[in-house]
């Protein structure tokens, strides 16, 4: 595309000045956006309102955008901001509004669920609009207050845009239209905490999101940050975000005292504070601090991601082997004492290191449940097909109780499996096939299911 674009430019700056004209005139002929365009810009002395209302309005769109209808609607939007470029210097008055109109329109679709590799076009035209808009401010400051006001109930629905935050406006707002910003935010987040639903949690984030960045970009006070951070301890990234603001501020004692407060309180999302307090430590030459936060966190959760978390840190003092013994054997007590399913930890973090046996033995002995049987079953198939066959006949059975088209398909690709394990194992598959088929046979989705894979 941009190949093709130099090679059009280089054609029309070879044509003679009465030609290029002449398309021009048949391309405005053709496409009124197009004539209304080349009306606007090649009078930039006096912009006519009405034509430019019109120009920035076109951008307006009230559902969800196509990926070839997003491309066409970001080449209008740069059209329409080159436009107001063209004018905003002379009319900065004049262009200042429609740089905000245009700012609503384009952050007005619903972006969700759009990956945000998918709005690096939007991105962009938004930041541009930004530039403009606060260029124009600058040459001819808008009322602080209201355009504060309006500054916020605009980016409190455009979260998706980073570059359209309060930093760039901070000094076109000054203290008074600064401290208004903050308290319509204020304002507006008390009205959300009462609303329900996922719309509702969304507008809190963004409020949170906004706030923050006033407090990042505007005010730079790390106690502010923290304290505006401690607010809310309910979701265990708070205890991150203050670890994080410590730690880049040069005050890592407090960002450990606060990430070890929050590895006793988080009731979740515990691994995310670990690993920075474990960061922390780790900068601060605390390497046996380090280890025993990995244990701790290791026997909260015992999982393989905190297991190998735990000899990674335990390296770093050569304490490998005294580390792994302690997990096995905290694993162990847990198998033993932990209830139903209390094996399970043990039994996927031995499949996860490779010890397929001692897994299986684990499993005979403590147990474990349907789903950390599947998964043994499937390692253990390698080298015993005959141990794993019950295990996968019972998974078919579950797959078929579910009754539905999701079910019937992974019977029949069960099967498939169980038809080799079967014959690496010197078994007869035709019986159990037969079996399943004559349990089953009033079920005619599964049964065109099983005739699909040729069973």
């Amino acid at each position: 595309m941009a190949q093709d674009s130099a090679d059009l430019r280089a054609s029309l700056e070879g044509l003679e000045k009465a030609t290029l004209i002449d398309l021009l005139m048949e391309l405005a002929e053709r496409d009124q956006t197009a004539g209304r365009l080349l009306s606007l810009r090649t009078n930039a002395v006096d912009p006519d309102p009405a034509a430019l209302s019109a120009l920035v309005d076109g951008l307006k769109r009230t559902r969800r955008l196509s990926d070839v209808a997003l491309t066409k609607w970001c080449r209008a939007a740069d059209d329409a901001l080159r436009t107001l470029d063209t004018f905003a210097a002379g009319h900065p008055a004049a262009i200042r509004p429609l740089y905000q109109r245009a700012l609503r329109h384009l952050t007005a679709p619903d972006f969700d669920g759009r990956p945000d590799s998918g709005l690096v076009a939007v991105r962009e035209v938004v930041d541009r609009a930004v530039d403009g808009l606060v260029a124009t401010c600058r040459a001819t400051p808008p009322d602080p207050v209201e355009f504060a006001r309006w500054l916020a109930d605009v980016q409190v629905r455009s979260s998706r845009f980073p570059g359209f935050s309060v930093g760039p406006f901070a000094e076109v707002l000054g203290a008074e239209g600064l401290a208004s910003y903050w308290q319509r935010l204020s304002d507006l987040e008390e009205n959300a905490s009462s609303a329900a639903g996922p719309g509702a949690w969304l507008r809190r984030r963004a409020i949170f999101r906004l706030r923050e960045a006033y407090l990042i970009d505007v005010v730079k006070n790390v106690d502010r940050l923290v304290e505006f951070y401690a607010d809310d301890l309910s979701l265990p990234e708070r205890y991150v975000r203050i670890g994080e603001t410590l730690r880049a501020a040069g005050r890592c004692d407090e960002a450990i005292a606060w990430l070890q407060r929050g590895m006793a309180e988080a009731p979740w999302g515990r691994k995310s504070i670990c690993d920075l307090l474990v960061a922390v430590y780790a900068e601060t030459g605390r390497l046996k601090e380090a280890a025993r936060a990995r244990l701790d966190n290791f026997t909260r959760d015992p999982d393989e991601y905190n297991y190998r978390k735990l000899l990674e840190a335990a390296e770093a003092i050569d304490a490998v082997t005294f580390a792994r013994a302690q997990a096995m054997t905290m694993l162990r007590e847990r198998a033993k004492h932990g209830g139903a399913n209390g094996a399970d930890p043990l039994v996927r973090i031995l499949v996860a290191i490779d010890e397929i046996d001692e897994a299986w033995a684990a499993a005979q002995v403590f147990g474990c449940s349907d789903e950390c049987k599947f998964l043994l079953a499937r390692n253990r198939a390698k080298h015993h097909p005959g141990d794993a066959i019950p295990i996968y006949a019972q998974e078919v059975d579950n797959a078929i109780a579910r009754m539905d088209r999701e079910g019937y398909e992974t019977a029949a690709r069960l099967l498939v499996q169980l038809r080799d394990l079967h014959q690496r194992a010197g078994s007869d598959f035709g019986v159990y096939l037969d079996h399943v088929k004559s349990t089953h046979r009033r079920k005619g989705a599964l049964m065109e299911r099983l005739a699909d894979a040729r069973l």
